[in-house]
């Protein structure tokens, strides 16, 4: 006998991975259900970790490709529920994940007369939270009357961060260092150069741009309406209906980006280039449209419906833009 109790079932697994972060799987499940309820509940959680390959064009490319990992979280609710002469469903699901790479790429390109060389770090990472919601009540107390609702309701937040640095020389940073791209994790914005730099000789530049990222959108409508049908007259209703709904959200996004060049000559000057930039988006949606509606038989299948409906909508938008661009030259 399936009514009255819960069933479900669970798993998981773990496990280690070569040179990667812990492996692991797991997710739940259960039922209830009896005569006028109905409950189901799932929950999981889960992360992938592999090595990404690196991608070879047709530039000579050295270097390691890029190590990750995700992580995935969902879980929900489902029920329903029949009291009396009404009904009551909903649903609640939520799912979220985080990603990290760690990139690293090394290259050199052929040039008529001579080769250009580079090295680059990046460690981009990204989240992600969604929820979603609806619900649904229906009250019939007899055959000529019907009251229904449902409002539903969305929310997606998101967040990025990413951090590439490079370096780029006019000879073969490997006859110096076994690996430049320990030289090009640092933050030189305030003068914090590596100490005894073996690559000093041979940069012709390096960069370090910071990007960020925000946003959240959401939604909402609400439907709703109530019929009355005639007893006396088959066919003769009327009808209230009320449509809602909300929706908007923002984004910010934030990039500073630094790039130094390096003095190869006593005569030419050092120089700096700096750029930031601020960048703000939200906008604001609401609508509401009620209708009444009448339905008339008049003679042998031949009916007169009347209809009145009126909408409104307001739209906000917003946008808000800050940029500063610094160009020094000199040590």
């Amino acid at each position: 006998n399936m009514l009255g109790g819960w069933r479900g079932n669970a798993r998981a697994a773990a496990g280690p991975a070569d040179d990667m972060p812990l492996r692991y799987n797991g997710r739940l499940n259960a039922n209830r259900i009896t005569g006028t309820e109905q409950t189901s509940v799932v929950a999981g959680v889960r992360n992938t970790t592999g090595k990404v390959p690196l991608n070879t064009t047709s530039r000579s490319q050295l270097g390691y490709g890029g190590f990750g990992s995700q992580d995935f979280r969902e879980g929900g609710v489902s029920f329903t529920r029949k009291p009396g002469k009404s009904e009551i469903s909903g649903h609640l699901q939520y799912t979220g994940y985080d990603k990290s790479v760690d990139t690293r790429n090394q290259s050199e390109s052929l040039n008529a007369t001579s080769s250009t060389f580079s090295a680059a770090d990046n460690r981009p990472l990204n989240a992600s939270n969604v929820l979603k919601a609806d619900a649904v009540f229906e009250y019939r107390p007899d055959r000529f009357h019907t009251l229904y609702i449902k409002p539903v309701f969305n929310m997606t937040l998101t967040g990025a961060f990413s951090n590439p640095m490079a370096s780029s020389f006019n000879g073969d940073p490997l006859a110096l260092v076994d690996n430049p791209n320990d030289w090009v994790d640092f933050d030189f914005r305030g003068g914090h150069f590596p100490e005894n730099d073996p690559l000093a000789s041979i940069r012709v530049n390096s960069s370090n741009n910071r990007n960020s990222s925000y946003s959240d959108r959401f939604s909402g409508s609400l439907a709703a309406y109530y019929v009355t049908r005639s007893e006396k007259k088959r066919g003769r209703n009327f009808t209230l209906r009320v449509d809602a709904s909300i929706n908007g959200g923002t984004r910010d996004q934030y990039v500073d980006y630094f790039v130094f060049y390096y003095r190869k000559k006593d005569t030419d000057p050092k120089k700096r280039e700096a750029r930031k930039i601020f960048v703000d988006n939200s906008d604001r949606v609401y609508s509401v449209s009620p209708c009444i509606s009448m339905n008339e038989p008049f003679g042998k299948g031949f009916y007169l419906q009347t209809t009145l409906q009126a909408t409104y909508r307001n739209a906000v938008l917003l946008q808000v833009v800050q940029s500063q661009d610094t160009s020094v030259n000199g040590a």
